[in-house]
């Protein structure tokens, strides 16, 4: 198996790609996640419902009558997987952000705009970083728009 590290990644091929991979990972992680939940709790609890329906449907939410206490698995397990992918895609967010920070490269094209700290300083600073003259005028432009 071939490994490389984040840092790595994004010596030798930017930012785009390593946001991509990240995704990805994130992805796999995510609903690895929610299958390994599934799984273990649900796919029981369905089996085993009160229903006792024939062939698949014995493994699904049908196989559950209506206002059964079983059916809080169901919503447990739906805000458990929400709660867990909610929280790797801020790792995910930290990370990005943290590298885009940490970026040293003078070719980097990917800019990391947070609504919440944009000013025409820290746009000119961006600009005045850039090589490209073209791209100073569309970050000038997007600013001339989201002030309004």
């Amino acid at each position: 198996m071939i490994t490389i590290t984040d840092e790595d990644m994004y010596q030798l091929v930017g930012m785009d790609a390593l946001v991509y991979t990240r995704f990805y990972r994130w992805g796999l992680e995510t609903f690895t996640f929610a299958f390994v939940v599934g799984m273990l709790i649900l796919l029981p609890t369905n089996y085993f419902g009160a229903s006792m329906s024939t062939g698949l449907d014995r493994l699904s939410l049908s196989n559950i009558d209506n206002n059964a206490p079983a059916l809080w698995a169901h919503f447990v397990v739906a805000h458990l997987v929400f709660v867990f992918a909610t929280w790797r895609l801020h790792l995910l967010y930290n990370m990005v952000t943290h590298q885009s920070i940490l970026s040293t490269r003078p070719s980097a094209s990917t800019f990391f705009i947070d609504a919440s700290s944009m000013n025409s300083a820290m746009l000119l600073c961006a600009c005045c970083l850039h090589a490209e003259q073209r791209t100073c005028g569309l970050m000038l432009e997007f600013h001339r728009i989201v002030q309004g």
